[in-house]
């Protein structure tokens, strides 16, 4: 199945907002809307009066949670249609016809739905045996199942085409044919990397070099230890908000007050997530690409392969400094290579003074792909913000590989 092509049917600065801000809009919409709703139910003590509406008895707790996960994809519903279906054409991005759109969003609703209803399912159970604590033991064993099934995952809630090697790339580097022009794959495996995943798109419209390039940027992420750095963040993130959660279910446990309880904790956690870990990947894209310019790489071949991927994403090369760094983990394309970036500094030693250059030394708070790593793991937690960012809301074939820079 093959993504659509890129026909722009009508220029968005004539819409009086671009694209990338009106997806920014929407994704703040959501992401607040859920937000919002977490806390007041906190606050009203919702979760306990669920106990003492139902009461203990297993088969009315399983029906509470479904009638809530049905809840949360019925209020969600909106966001999507807006999101991935009413933008992308507004915006020349898509020419899906409704119903193929409904179609996927289906699809891809009712499987990341049955991810979390296995979830949530598993967490009543654990906490009617282990307790509290088997809640964020199956957390953590989700966080990790998630990343290692994250390509055949990809496959089924997004809609792609198989994963499969190339005769002109590296035997570690496999090509999904993805329906989202914003689909860009990322680097597969959990604490190590498994292979490469890059989009059919790459292939047929960038050129030889390009594509090279490309792959060897996110080859440097790993080298640099850049991408490891950033998957221990993302997990001990959400294995920390794990904790907090379930330190918050106390006298629920075993019942879906309990599970709702965790969900809503946890969806507050993600939710500063989302605030502090973009900086943390922001600081580790611009540490990557002064580590190719370092190394030898033409700083105008890259600024020119970073615009081409910007223009598949939101086509929103530059954007105003507070809003980069409260919302956005991948820096705008007109920053890129053009200094020390975030949470770098400049050290004249030995191998920079033999290039002519300095070397720049990394904040240790710096990690390639952490924000939207935790996001997706969010699931483990019942989070619900993990589809409504503004990246990927709407979009199934973005919901588990988030895109990257």
């Amino acid at each position: 199945m093959t993504a659509e092509p890129v026909v722009l049917l009508r220029k968005p600065e004539a819409q009086g907002i671009t694209y990338g801000r009106a997806r920014l809009l929407l994704g703040v919409s959501g992401v607040g809307a859920w937000v919002v709703l977490a806390t007041g139910l906190l606050l009203a003590e919702a979760p306990p009066k669920i106990l003492g509406w139902v009461g203990t008895e297993l088969g009315v707790n399983v029906l509470v949670l479904l009638a809530a996960l049905l809840g949360y994809v019925a209020l969600h519903a909106g966001f999507d249609v807006i999101g991935g279906y009413v933008l992308p054409r507004r915006y020349g991005r898509s020419t899906q016809p409704f119903g193929s759109y409904a179609a996927g969003w289906i699809r891809g609703v009712g499987l990341h739905a049955g991810l979390m209803l296995a979830v949530a399912l598993a967490m009543l159970l654990a906490s009617r045996g282990p307790g509290v604590p088997g809640m964020v033991i199956v957390g953590v064993a989700v966080s990790l199942l998630l990343l290692k099934w994250r390509v055949p995952l990809a496959r089924q809630v997004g809609s792609h085409g198989p994963a499969e090697p190339s005769d002109a790339l590296d035997e570690d580097v496999r090509v999904v044919d993805g329906r989202d022009v914003g689909f860009t794959g990322g680097i597969d495996g959990v604490f190590r990397p498994a292979g490469h995943v890059v989009p059919s798109r790459w292939v047929e419209e960038l050129s030889a070099d390009e594509l090279t390039l490309a792959i060897a940027r996110r080859r440097r992420a790993v080298e640099t230890g850049l991408w490891e750095r950033g998957r221990w963040i993302s997990l001990v993130f959400t294995w920390a908000g794990l904790g907090v959660a379930a330190g918050q279910v106390e006298g629920l446990a075993g019942t879906a007050g309990g599970v709702v309880q965790f969900s809503l904790v946890f969806t507050l956690w993600s939710f500063a997530g989302l605030l502090l870990l973009p900086t943390v990947t922001r600081r580790a894209s611009h540490a990557v690409d002064a580590s190719l310019v370092e190394s030898g790489t033409d700083p105008e071949a890259l600024r020119s392969l970073l615009s081409r991927l910007d223009a598949m994403q939101d086509g929103e090369p530059s954007r105003p400094g507070w809003i980069e760094s409260i919302f956005h983990p991948i820096p705008n394309a007109d920053s890129r290579v053009a200094g020390e970036g975030e949470g770098e500094r400049e050290d004249q030693g030995q191998a920079g003074a033999a290039r002519g250059r300095p070397r720049r030394r990394v904040s240790r708070l710096a990690g390639y792909d952490t924000a939207r790593t935790a996001a997706f793991v969010s699931l483990s937690g019942l989070g619900l913000l993990g589809r409504a960012v503004h990246c990927n809301s709407g979009r199934p074939a973005l919901w588990v590989f988030l895109p990257l820079d």
